[in-house]
């Protein structure tokens, strides 16, 4: 006998089987979990150790190397990697796939115990931080788009990113798709050679305006501060008061 000649001769029947489907599904979708936004759980992590004024060859063998290996020592642990840049150590973790959701947070603290017992780092390196990675995944998107001129279009997303940014239970914004604001010199090879002047020349000139220099530390009144050349140029009327080269007349070639 078929489905359909079933259904047909027994209509009773199979009207209390739908309904009782329809019950069941409403039963467990009242009592069924949910959750608005949830956190999203990882099992990675990182280890970051600050020691100033050491070069990254003596951060990997004083500082990475031990704490790596403190870390590989942790159960569960899938895989390690490691940088150690100047003043720096930095080294990340990914657990085992098997590692139970809800015992994360035991599990970072194995790994910082396991930092703690390390006992050879240098006395001038601070502290290592134990984090664990958030991955924060967008929950909207918004596109911009429209006939206007691109600076336009970069205000206005400006202006709604920070708008976004101050409604309650919202983290964050990323903007993407947005191009770098840059100038653009079109050189004269006729005034060039007037001058005397090589496209190098102009270049590097402009490529030395284009960054901000570190120029090292001072010391007074008990604390360090950083001292930094300004000369990133941020308009048109700086750009073209950069300063190429003196000419004969006491006076300057500028852009």
């Amino acid at each position: 006998m078929s489905i359909p000649a079933f259904a047909v001769r027994q209509p009773v029947l199979v009207n209390l089987v739908a309904i009782s489907a329809v019950v069941i599904g409403a039963l467990v979708m009242s009592v069924m979990h949910r959750e608005s936004l949830p956190t999203m759980p990882t099992s990675w992590g990182n280890v970051t150790t600050v020691y100033v004024g050491a070069s990254p060859e003596e951060i990997e063998q004083l500082v990475t190397i031990p704490v790596e290996n403190a870390v590989g020592d942790v159960d569960n642990i899938e895989k390690t990697w490691s940088a150690s840049k100047e003043g720096v150590s930095y080294v990340s973790f990914k657990f085992d796939a098997d590692v139970d959701i809800d015992d994360t947070t035991s599990a970072m603290m194995e790994v910082s115990n396991e930092i703690n017992r390390i006992d050879d780092l240098p006395l001038d390196a601070e502290r290592p931080v134990v984090r664990e990675v958030k991955v924060d995944f967008p929950t909207i998107a918004i596109a911009i788009r429209g006939e206007v001129p691109e600076v336009v279009l970069r205000q206005v997303g400006k202006d709604l990113a920070d708008r976004v940014d101050r409604l309650p239970g919202v983290s964050g914004t990323w903007r993407n798709g947005i191009r770098d604001r840059e100038f653009r010199v079109d050189v004269d090879p006729d005034r060039l050679a007037a001058y005397q002047l090589s496209l190098t020349t102009v270049t590097e000139s402009l490529r030395f305006r284009a960054a901000n220099v570190p120029a090292g530390t001072t010391k007074g009144h008990g604390d360090t501060r950083l001292v930094r050349g300004m000369t990133r140029v941020n308009n048109v009327d700086e750009l073209g008061n950069v300063v190429i080269r003196p000419d004969a007349h006491g006076g300057s070639v500028r852009v």
